[in-house]
């Protein structure tokens, strides 16, 4: 009887594996649960991220500049000149002259604005003299 029984359960379990389909899919199982790192609630354009990469290499930069310019055995006014005439060569090269030259005069202008902003700032930099004329 044990042997009857024995040989209608392997020929069960023999059927149900047959029916059985075999897939090569190896399902997914995250080691951590997933998180949600940043959510925007208003997303920016690529030109402002672009924007913003520039900016903060450009500031890192700088912060070297100054950094080697202090450390130069030259004066800083003549390591800024060659500085900015290298950086602005660069921009010539590979700049149309028209877009290089519109850059160039806005930024020169935007630079005297934000001085002179910034040097209102302080009034005890500025002597009120009479100015006397000769008639």
């Amino acid at each position: 009887m044990s042997e009857e029984k024995d040989k209608k359960k392997k020929l069960a379990t023999k059927k149900l594996k047959r029916k059985e389909k075999k897939t090569n899919i190896i399902p997914f199982k995250a080691k951590k649960d997933l998180q949600i790192v940043r959510r925007n609630e208003k997303p920016k354009n690529h030109e402002e991220l672009e924007t913003e990469k520039v900016n903060e290499y450009a500031k890192n930069l700088c912060r070297e500049v100054v950094e080697y310019v202090n450390k130069a055995s030259i004066s800083s006014g003549m390591a800024y000149y060659h500085l900015l005439f290298h950086f602005k060569q660069i921009a010539i090269m590979n700049l149309n002259y028209a877009q290089f030259r519109h850059l160039d005069k806005f930024t020169s202008k935007e630079l005297a604005e934000n001085h002179g902003e910034f040097l209102k700032e302080f009034p005890e930099l500025w002597k009120k003299e009479d100015i006397k004329t000769v008639h």
